[in-house]
């Protein structure tokens, strides 16, 4: 199935001290704020705002254009491994 409305890492906010045992895999490219979603949970409870906070900017030269749709699904499928 697809994966929706997991959001963006820089529209997080989380406690500091989970950065000991939560980081940011680059080698992931295009799905690093996924797997660090995973890793917030393992490490604590997750709880959603209804409220704007973060806009994010899309233009044609954002990363997840350039990327096809079957490698995001690939890294996506390595994370979840």
């Amino acid at each position: 199935g697809k994966i929706h409305g997991y959001g963006y890492a820089g529209g997080m906010m989380f406690r500091r001290e989970l950065l000991n045992c939560c980081k940011i895999n680059e080698d992931y490219k295009v799905c690093e704020d996924f797997d660090f979603h995973l890793q917030l949970l393992e490490h604590s409870k997750v709880k959603s705002l209804n409220e704007i906070l973060y806009y994010y900017r899309s233009h044609g030269t954002n990363i997840m254009k350039k990327f096809n749709a079957d490698k995001r699904k690939r890294i996506l499928r390595q994370i979840l491994k």
